[in-house]
């Protein structure tokens, strides 16, 4: 990918019924607003299942999944971020949760 304004990196683990929503309206958000993002979705040795729960978001050319096969997070609830800096492309970093949802 290009470089990018804005890198958005979200860490997650555990299956969470609301991920495929919450990143929707990220992503609706954010297109709303016309940004220039990529959105990083970091699995940190999580469940492998999340995947098939993000469904079609994953069509979206800015969103990139990456599954860790090292879990940067144990024992430090910022370590999923970490380990999704590497794979950034953007001038700014965001970070944020599997169940935060952006509004416009």
């Amino acid at each position: 990918m290009d470089k990018v304004k804005l890198s958005i990196i979200q860490s997650v683990y555990s299956r969470n019924p609301f991920i495929a929503e919450s990143n929707r309206l990220n992503i609706l958000a954010l297109e709303q607003a016309r940004a220039d993002y990529e959105f990083i979705i970091f699995n940190d040795k999580g469940d492998p299942e999340i995947k098939t729960d993000l469904g079609d978001i994953l069509k979206n050319p800015r969103v990139v999944y990456i599954y860790s096969d090292i879990n940067y997070g144990k024992g430090v609830c910022s370590g999923g971020w970490v380990g999704g800096i590497p794979h950034m492309h953007g001038e700014l970093i965001h970070f944020t949760n599997q169940d935060d949802i952006y509004t416009s």
